[in-house]
């Protein structure tokens, strides 16, 4: 195991792990790291595998609305204009999707 990870586990900067290592103690300065929660492993990964399909959908519907904005001429921007509420929608997948993360990465705040 590398130095920086029993670092992480006992709380400790690598500076005050390596003091504690070399003279028996941290030092009176040293301050103890919060301790990392749990990362729910296979939450991230269907998350990562979440955000992959949605960001292609996200890609192939703004290529779609270029296509039909630059083949209608003037007009195109019109013509595509009611197709911003499922995009809207991926969006709003995508904003739950990065919470979710957040929420398994022990980020409970928002924003």
């Amino acid at each position: 195991m590398q130095h920086w990870m029993y670092a992480r586990d006992r709380g400790l900067s690598i500076g005050a792990y390596v003091r504690t290592c070399v003279l028996g103690d941290a030092g009176p300065r040293s301050q103890r790291r919060a301790r990392l929660p749990a990362i729910e492993l296979q939450a991230i990964v269907r998350n990562n595998a979440e955000l992959n399909r949605i960001g292609s959908n996200l890609n192939q519907a703004v290529r779609a609305l270029n296509e039909i904005a630059l083949s209608k001429g003037r007009g195109g921007l019109a013509a595509v204009a009611h197709l911003t509420e499922p995009i809207g929608r991926v969006l709003d997948q995508l904003l739950l999707t990065l919470a979710d993360n957040r929420r398994a990465l022990g980020h409970d705040r928002e924003g």
